[in-house]
């Protein structure tokens, strides 16, 4: 199934985060391992973590699945403005402007100018406001099995998070070894283990 989404690869080390999107996310996920395996890719900041965190320390999540797929760009650039302004230290994307040339558009000079304008300081629907921890969970993970076992589509339960937590604190396992184990993503064990989800109320 092709699927067009905005999507993030994510450093599980140090949380930094590249924000993409692609009209078929499976193919723009192969192209972005492609070049980075071979040393080719041209976001330079994230093809040098790459290099030194290793392949094994990031994932690619969907932040957003987009059926219209005319709605890519704005919906990209809506995620890249709210890491404005950019700190290397948090997002490898070298433009606040969300380009694609997948489909040979490109935004003119005074169109970016409106974009930055329209979504920047008051004229920001989310001027003044702060998300939520549990917000930010999902918006990070966008993964159904850190939210709790009532989720009908959690893979996990109660039981499970208690073994997982034990097993980290014992120190007889990886987060690695047990995203593995337990078939779910490194980011949400990271989570587990850390008590920002699976928090019972």
């Amino acid at each position: 199934m092709i699927i067009g989404a905005v999507y993030k690869i994510i450093n599980t080390i140090t949380n930094q985060f590249y924000i993409g999107s692609s009209k078929n996310f499976r193919f723009r996920k192969s192209e972005h391992l492609y070049k980075l395996r071979h040393n080719k890719h041209k976001n330079s900041y994230l093809q040098n973590s790459w290099n030194k965190y290793k392949e094994e320390n990031f994932i690619f999540i969907i932040v957003e699945e987009i059926e219209d797929i005319s709605r890519l760009i704005e919906r990209e650039q809506f995620y890249l403005n709210q890491c404005i302004p950019f700190d290397k230290n948090k997002i490898y994307n070298s433009s606040q402007i969300a380009e694609s040339p997948w489909h040979g558009r490109k935004h003119k000079e005074e169109t970016k100018q409106l974009m930055r304008e329209k979504h920047s300081g008051i004229n920001n629907p989310f001027y003044g406001k702060k998300h939520s921890t549990e917000t930010k969970i999902k918006m990070i993970l966008n993964k159904p099995d850190v939210n709790g076992e009532n989720n009908g589509m959690a893979k996990l339960n109660w039981v499970k998070v208690k073994e997982i937590r034990e097993k980290y604190s014992n120190n007889d396992i990886s987060q690695k070894k047990l995203s593995e184990e337990y078939n779910i993503g490194v980011m949400a064990i990271n989570r587990i283990v850390n008590n920002t989800a699976w928090i019972k109320q």
